[in-house]
């Protein structure tokens, strides 16, 4: 019998919860050894002879003495804070929860742009001051009808942010690496190298590009500087994409900045970001929701049924682009 390795959940509840769904799956239950580990020794002492993972992250270390491993899914849908040169020249497969962060995450996206195109954030300051002060905030707020919204990183999550601001009548543009159609969804479709040819007619830019080392730093001083006057920028990507000087230097005149990510996470005391005057900071939330617990793992446990039966398993990690 194939030994599931469970490492996953923060607490007695959390491990209830899992340990019932596993029990839900009368046919699963009977075909492998389901073992929940409550802390890192626990992990330590049971991964060498484990065949199948399921956690947040597996460390070098760790994986090196899994020998039997064939299989690890991770809760996350970026697993850029796990993959390795080790488990990437493995034959061990890694697959993602992928696709169960898309409508959260473009709701956080869309309560973003809604308080900066609103001018709430202006409004919760006076508020704050008990200043009743409306007529410059009316004369700058705007509909987002017409508006050109540019997705970087279109894929399930940017599928789902156009679908809502096409409800507003917005106009959606995508950045996609690889470009197989010119126009998907009615979004039209451009190459990563065409960029800069769009930008800078764009009135809101959202980042949902994965972490890579062709991303990593991408958005710089020229990328700030060819966003046009009063736009909005929203990162739910990864903070790393950022060079952050840059973004404290060069992204004053943009109506607002909307960073679920940031280039250090917990963003330090002493980051000149937390003094912006148009940022709001909302601590990598976006994708997180009351049930991910039960939702990630259920998604493990379908894959698991694909596996059990020899059929391809979804969300598989391409070890050549690194997600």
């Amino acid at each position: 019998m194939k030994k599931v390795l469970v490492s996953y959940g923060k607490n007695k509840e959390d491990w209830n919860k899992l340990k019932q769904l596993i029990e839900n799956e009368k046919e699963l239950s009977s075909t492998y050894n389901f073992v929940i580990t409550h802390d890192k020794k626990e992990l330590r002492n049971n991964i060498e002879d484990t065949n199948i993972f399921f956690g947040f992250k597996l460390d070098k270390k760790l994986f090196k003495k899994a020998k039997q491993l064939e299989w690890m899914q991770f809760s996350s849908a970026g697993v850029n804070h796990t993959i390795n040169e080790e488990n990437l020249a493995s034959d061990v497969i890694i697959t993602s929860s992928k696709g169960i962060h898309g409508k959260i995450i473009a709701e956080q996206v869309v309560a973003m742009v809604l308080y900066f195109s609103k001018g709430l954030n202006v409004l919760r300051k006076r508020q704050n001051q008990k200043i009743w002060k409306r007529d410059d905030v009316v004369n700058k707020q705007y509909q987002l009808e017409d508006k050109n919204i540019l997705v970087i990183g279109y894929g399930n999550i940017g599928k789902e942010i156009c679908e809502y601001f096409k409800k507003f009548n917005s106009i959606c543009y995508g950045i996609k690496k690889h470009v197989k159609k010119s126009e998907i969804n009615n979004v039209k479709i451009y190459k990563m190298d065409q960029l800069y040819d769009i930008l800078s007619k764009m009135d809101i830019v959202i980042d949902v590009l994965p972490l890579t080392d062709e991303t990593k730093n991408v958005i710089d001083k020229t990328f700030w500087k060819e966003m046009k006057e009063e736009s909005i920028f929203i990162n739910v990507g990864r903070g790393k994409h950022m060079v952050e000087e840059d973004l404290v230097k060069n992204s004053s005149h943009l109506r607002g900045l909307g960073l679920d990510v940031t280039p250090e996470e917990p963003l330090p005391e002493d980051s000149k970001i937390w003094e912006l005057d148009n940022v709001l900071i909302t601590q990598h939330t976006s994708g997180d929701f009351k049930n991910y617990l039960e939702t990630s793992f259920k998604l493990f446990l379908k894959n698991l049924k694909r596996y059990s039966k020899g059929e391809e398993l979804f969300n598989i990690v391409d070890k050549n682009e690194k997600y």
